[in-house]
Formats: structure tokens, sequence, C-alpha cells
């Protein structure tokens, strides 16, 4: 390799990017002293070569900190050393030849070790002793090449890369980082960034982490710090069996605990899973965009409505938006809701149509009528009536002493559609058994006047399992008897009273309808969908549900039994695949 000492412009040289990739440019201010007591003029040359890209240029591959003072300070011309490059010469052999005697960070190291393993790469057959050549670029022994070999193999481009420059500062051994590649190779934990440095810097010893690797979570922060002491060997053998079996029933507990509780999603505005859609918000003017791809496709509309804002009833809390409803008569008000069924017309499929559980009410000790001028509103919108039902309750909630007059035992049940002659009926009378694999497993109840517990994922309201009592195999009424739906059964999870719905149709209710208006796989909707109910018995009769909800509290419970119902069904699915490969085998 030729040499030759010559002067240049300092315009004609430009920076090589090879360098600046392999070696950390030094601090600011780094060579200023020096270079002011040299006048300026680096004790050392600038090293370049001929660029082949730019003629009449020269590229820099040694001296960059003097070239930026130079070139900060104003200097026109400087000497340098020119390089001649040969025939097998390249210029990036030359930036690390001449920085080879510098001190350099493990980042560096590991950068020219990335260089040489790609100067001689391994060659299947061949003569050349890759570690050797290697070993004598860094003076390393050839073993120590082979093992930052095999860590480099699997560490490259991967976030625990940072384990070779640590070997290469001697901040941990080669055998810790070998150590610590066994585990993350055979581990069927998934170790962090961070676990992996806390485990080294804590001194942890390998034998022990291997032996507790399985037992426990180790990116978990308040696990590693009960079994940090048995891991840095202050801890007996017979200590650490202990600690490991009460973890391990603590542990079994708090995982029972945790996989019987039905956790919300984090949500907004909306929820979506592969059966039920939710959106939080007033049915009345709630965005429906996230539904338009259902315009035409909802075979059943259920629930229900809305009614009586001139009455002051018990827990309902007025808001300024409200005043306007809260001021109007029963008759106008049944215009107003019937206006907001109509918004959802076009969601309704040709064949569909529209259950309403509605009742009336009293003001002044008078009925209101909501329920007549309810119907006649509706059928001015285009909705005729089909069918008329009655939902008989058998423990009806009795009144309170001051009020002087019969318990209110019914509500009444109203089936619209658009067409009529061309809305599906699934005749009741005519019940098959089809169905009645949805009843659901003997043992779980809803029934209950406790306030609180904790409810396992087996739980769901069981009265769907009372569908095939009400639909007759020899006849099947225009009146639904039933049990009023409990408050306190809905879902027994919740602690506090005042997030409970006082006014939840009981799921047999709504199944019956479903069962009536639809077949598996439809679309079932409520508008008014409070906590849930019309969805737990779609989603358990197979149905797909879309649901809207304003108050939050209830928004929120119907996530969670979204949750819990569609899990459900998923296990229940399993476990009849199993039984029938079982059978069929």
């Amino acid at each position: 390799m030729k040499t030759e000492q010559k002067t240049i412009s300092i315009e004609s040289i430009i920076k090589n990017d090879y360098h600046e990739k392999i070696y950390t440019p030094a601090a600011d201010g780094y060579l200023d002293k020096s270079l002011e007591r040299s006048g300026g003029k680096p004790i050392n040359n600038l090293v370049v070569v001929k660029s082949e890209i730019h003629k009449g240029k020269y590229e820099l591959v040694s001296g960059g900190t003097r070239y930026d003072f130079m070139v900060k300070n104003g200097v026109k011309d400087c000497e340098v050393t020119l390089i001649y490059l040969e025939t097998n010469d390249s210029v990036e052999d030359v930036v690390v030849d001449l920085n080879k005697q510098r001190i350099k960070t493990g980042h560096e190291l590991y950068n020219e070790f990335k260089h040489f393993s790609k100067k001689y790469p391994p060659i299947k057959g061949g003569s050349l002793n890759r570690n050797v050549e290697i070993g004598l670029e860094m003076d390393f022994s050839p073993e120590k090449v082979k093992k930052l070999v095999m860590l480099y193999n699997q560490f490259d481009n991967t976030e625990f890369e940072f384990l070779i420059p640590w070997v290469l500062q001697n901040k941990i051994s080669l055998e810790t980082a070998h150590q610590y590649r066994k585990l993350l190779k055979t581990s069927t934990n998934n170790y962090d960034v961070d676990t992996i440095k806390k485990l080294i810097e804590n001194h942890c010893d390998y034998g022990r982490l291997s032996k507790l690797d399985k037992v426990i979570d180790l990116n978990n922060d308040s696990e590693f710090k009960v079994f940090n002491s048995f891991l840095q060997k202050n801890m007996s053998e017979d200590e650490y069996k202990n600690i490991v079996s009460s973890h391990k029933k603590t542990k079994g507990n708090v995982d029972k605990f945790i996989n019987d509780r039905i956790i919300a999603p984090n949500v907004d505005d909306q929820f979506v899973s592969e059966n039920s859609i939710l959106l939080k918000g007033n049915s009345g003017n709630v965005d429906l965009s996230p539904i338009n791809h259902l315009k035409g496709l909802i075979k059943c509309f259920v629930g229900s409505c809305e009614y009586g804002y001139d009455t002051k009833r018990p827990g309902r809390e007025w808001e300024a938006e409200h005043e306007e409803l809260k001021n109007m008569s029963s008759q106008e008000f049944a215009a107003h809701v019937a206006k907001i069924y109509y918004r959802y017309k076009d969601y309704l499929s040709e064949d569909g149509s529209i259950y309403v559980i509605i009742n009336d009410y009293k003001k002044d000790k008078v009925y209101s009528l909501f329920v007549e001028y309810f119907v006649i509103e509706m059928e001015k919108l285009g909705f005729k009536i089909i069918s008329k039902k009655m939902w008989l309750k058998t423990n009806p909630l009795p009144h309170g002493e001051n009020v002087k007059d019969t318990t209110e035992s019914f509500e009444y049940i109203y089936r619209f559609s658009c067409n009529p002659k061309k809305t599906f009926t699934k005749s009741l009378k005519m019940y098959d058994g089809e169905e009645i694999s949805y009843q659901l497993v003997s043992g779980c109840t809803n029934h209950s006047n406790k306030e609180t517990g904790v409810i396992g994922e087996k739980y769901i309201q069981s009265s769907l399992s009372n569908i095939r009592n009400t639909l007759s195999n020899t006849y099947c009424e225009d009146i639904i008897r039933g049990n009023v739906g409990n408050p306190g059964d809905y879902f027994r999870q919740l602690e506090n009273k005042e997030d409970r719905h006082a006014s939840t149709s009981p799921i047999y209710l709504t199944g019956v309808l479903t069962l009536e208006g639809s077949q598996k796989g439809d679309y079932i909707m409520d508008i008014w969908n409070g906590v849930g109910n019309t969805m737990m018995s779609s989603l358990l009769l197979g149905r797909k549900h879309i649901g809207i909800e304003i108050e939050e509290k209830y928004f929120i419970q119907s996530i969670k039994k979204a949750v819990m119902v569609e899990k459900f069904n998923k296990n229940k699915e399993t476990k009849e695949i199993e039984i029938k490969q079982a059978t069929a085998a």
C-alpha cells in the first residue's frame, strides 16, 4: 500500500460514511486545546484516499475530529497522507486498520467484530480458519472468537444484541453471556430486555435461575423480589422449596380469581367482538356509521323502550338536554319514541320485525295512554302490528302502602312489521327440540337475593333453560308467563347497589321473542340495551347482537356480559366437538 504526503484544499475533502457508522464521534471540543497549542495544525495528518465516486475529491478515512476543527476555524489548505489503494484493498478495511489503536467503546469493538465477520465469512469446505483470521485482526484467541460468533448468530439485530458489547468492554464475562444465550434460547418464558439486565446486574446465579425459570415469571418485579435472595445464593434450598410451595398455592388462587372474573376491555364509545357490537350513546342521535354495513340485515329489534319522561320515576337523573322531553305530554313522547324506531327502519331486513315490550303509567292517578298513543304513532310511520302478546309476571313487585291499587302484573308486547306478508315467523307450536341445545347446564342459577358474590366463568343466567316449557310441544299461548327479572340476578358480580338496573327484561322473555322472529346467525338489535339481557338471549341462542346504551355503567356491564357469554359459547362448542370426536373414535 503506497502513501504520499501532500497539501490539498480542505474543500476537496469529503467524509467517509463507513467511519461514522462504526466509530462514535468524539465529544465537542475534544481536540480544541491541543490544536490551539499547535497553531491549528494537527500533529498527525488527515488520512485520505482518492474518491472513486466524486472525481477530484478525497475521502477522509481518519482524522474526523481534526477535520471538523479545521473547517470550523476557516482553514483553507491542509497536509494529508494520501493512501493509494491496491486492487484487493477497500476503503472500509483502511478505515478499520487506521483506528485499531484507538481506545474504543464496547459498541465500537462490536462494530469492528461485525466488520471482520463479514470480511471472513464461513466457507463450507474452505481451508480458511475464520476464527483465527478474525482473532488476528482483533487480537482475540480463536476460542474467544468462536464464542463471540455464537452470540452474534443468535443476537444480531435483536433487542438482546447489547450482550455482545457488554462482553467486549468486560462488563460481563463470555461465560455469563452464553448462559443467558442458552436461557433465551430454551426458556418458555418471554423475557424482555429489562429483565435480562436486571438478572445480570443482580449477579443472579445461572444454575438457580434455570431451576426457577419454569416456576415464576421473572418479568414480574414483585415475583423477582421474592426470589432474588435465592438467585443470589443468600437463601437455602429448604427455604426456597417452602417459598415455591407457598407461591404456587397463592398463584393458583390468584389465577382462579382472575379467570373467574369478567373484565371489561378498555373501550371508548363502542365495543366490537366476533358476534357483538355495542355502541354508547343516545339511540335517538348516536353515530350509526359503525353499523352502516348492516342496513337491511337486522332480522329483529327486541327490547323495552323508554317511556314516561313526564313522570318522575325513582332514580332518574335529569340532564339539561332532557328538559324538552321532560315537559312532553305522553302523546308527544310516544311520537318521539316512534320516530326513534323509524330512524332504524333502513336497518330492518325485508322479512324483519320489531318487538316492543311496553307498559303504561299513571300520572295524577290517571293512565297516560302512552301505549295507545305509541301504537298509533308507529302506524303513522308505516309499522304495522302483526301480533300482540302479554308478559304475565308470576312474581310482580307489590306496591308500597301508600298506593291504593292492585299490583301491576303484566306488560304488553307488540310486534311491528313493514312487510306483514313477508315477515319471518317460526311457529312456536311446532317446537322440534332444535333450540334445546342452548339450554344451560344444570346447577347454574341466577335467582338469588344475595347482594354480593363472585361468579365463575360458567355462570350464565339459567332462565333460558325454561324456554322449552314456555314453548310447549302442543301449543303456545300469546301469554308468556314467568318471574320478573330480579335486579340482583342479572350480574351478581356487581357490588354497588346503585349500579344495578331496576327494570331488566328477563332473558327467557327476550329469548322467546328471539326464537319466534329469527334464526341462528341472524342479527338481533336492542336500541334500549340496558344491561344487555336481550344480548345474552341473542348470543346464547346462536344469534348476533347489536346494542345501544346511553348509560356508561350499563354499557360497561353489557360489555362484560358479552365477553362472558361469548367465552361460554366457545367453551361449549369446544366440548361438543370433543364429545363428537370421542364418539366417532
